[in-house]
């Protein structure tokens, strides 16, 4: 597998970007400081922008080859929704963890199934990953449908591994996987 890096990628209506500290005003108007968009993922929303900020200086000069972030913008407005990453657990290995989170008021547009999407080609066809993975919580089921409509499967359920944001009870993480020989098929 080939190295990753955050490259510019583009799709219909998006672009896929590095971070830059220019990004902090768009991402935390429209998905940082967004309670919605934070709900079902392992991070709080932000309360300032400032603390907002603060993280994105970390991701970076803290990102290498082996995890990068990307921007996901608008190409018409040019407003940063959300983020999508990718991460390489280790350099023997040869898959790569996806995730991704925008702004709630971006659900049911599209957009996410678009990024994941765009992500899952690059991998492929220019990282030459075997294999592409991704968690999502039960709690979220939409947030599983955008990797199922990606081309991801479900393939495993862990068992109690999260704690639901509303009712505080446990719930299952799933994982999703395509390979490189489905995506090609699928193509």
């Amino acid at each position: 597998m080939r190295e990753l890096k955050t490259l510019v990628l583009e799709s219909d209506r998006l672009i896929l970007r590095p971070v830059s500290s220019k990004d902090t005003v768009s991402l935390f108007r429209n998905w940082a400081g967004d309670s919605l968009a934070s709900k079902y993922y392992s991070f709080e929303s932000y309360e300032k922008p400032q603390d907002f900020s603060d993280y994105l200086d970390f991701i970076i000069h803290h990102h290498g080859s082996d995890e990068c972030f990307w921007v996901i913008e608008l190409k018409n407005s040019h407003e940063c929704i959300g983020m999508i990453e990718a991460e390489r657990k280790k350099k023997t290995y040869v898959n790569v963890e996806i995730g991704f989170s925008i702004g709630s008021k971006y659900y049911g547009c599209g957009y996410a199934t678009e990024a994941v999407k765009r992500m899952i080609q690059y991998l492929f066809k220019e990282c030459r990953a075997h294999i592409v993975t991704a968690h999502m919580t039960s709690a979220f089921e939409e947030g599983g449908k955008v990797y199922e409509r990606a081309g991801m499967r479900k393939e495993v359920v862990l068992k109690d591994r999260r704690i639901h944001p509303d009712t505080h009870e446990y719930c299952d993480l799933n994982v999703y996987s395509i390979l490189e020989e489905d995506y090609l098929w699928i193509r």
